[in-house]
C-alpha cells in the first residue's frame, strides 16, 4: 500500500474544515484511505497507529468502519478502552466529517 493513501482521510477532513470555516479539534487523529465513491477504507497497522496516537497525546480518533482485528471486528468501544481515545467509526467521508464535529 502506498503510504500517501493513509493521509486521504486527513486531507478530506481538512478540506471540509476549510470550506465550512470550522476548526478541527486539536486532539483529533483520523486514519483511513478514501475510495473514489467517498467510502473510508481500512489501512494496515491500525492498532499500532492508535497506540502511537495515544502516546503522543491525541484524544479522539476517526477510523474506518470496517476495521478487522485478527479475524474479529475491532469495535470503537474496544479501541477506546484499549487506547484511551474516543474512537469513532466512519464508513464514508460524510460520517467522518460529522464525527470530526465540522458539519
Amino acid at each position: 500500500m502506498d503510504k500517501t493513501r493513509v493521509a486521504d482521510l486527513v486531507v478530506a477532513i481538512a478540506v471540509a474544515s476549510s470550506v465550512m470555516d470550522k476548526p478541527i479539534h486539536p486532539g483529533l487523529i483520523s486514519i483511513g484511505e478514501v475510495g473514489l465513491a467517498g467510502e473510508v477504507r481500512r489501512v494496515g497497522g491500525l492498532e499500532k497507529r492508535l497506540a502511537e496516537a495515544a502516546r503522543l497525546g491525541f484524544t479522539k480518533a476517526i477510523v474506518p468502519a470496517d476495521t478487522p482485528n485478527r479475524g474479529k471486528d475491532l469495535k470503537p468501544m474496544d479501541m477506546q478502552a484499549k487506547y484511551g481515545l474516543r474512537v469513532f467509526a466512519a464508513g464514508d467521508i460524510r460520517a467522518a466529517v460529522l464525527a470530526a464535529g465540522i458539519a
